[in-house]
């Protein structure tokens, strides 16, 4: 039987989590989802920082990973559905 993609050790913690999300997603570096930037982007570090948040010094806006189009980008990338004419579901 096929192990399931979860179990996999980047999974086993959010950090890697992320790092391998990141990797998938954006395999040259980040890029801005506001202004497509790809230079400026560095990642923002600090106690109270979430975990994947970068800052754009092009547009000087914040984003992550994790928001809805890049987020549904990276599913795509790592799951690999089969191609549906409606694109992703939405859930209930």
């Amino acid at each position: 039987m096929k192990q399931s993609i979860i179990s996999s050790p980047q999974f086993h913690n959010e950090e890697s989590a992320y790092e391998y999300v990141e990797s998938m997603l954006w395999p040259d570096g980040p890029v801005c989802p506001h202004c497509g930037g790809m230079e400026n982007s560095k990642k923002m570090q600090g106690k109270s920082t979430r975990i994947g948040l970068y800052k754009c010094y092009d547009c000087r806006k914040p984003f992550i990973e994790t928001d809805k189009e890049t987020f549904e980008k990276a599913c795509k990338a790592i799951l690999k559905p089969k191609s549906h004419k409606q694109g992703l579901t939405k859930g209930p």
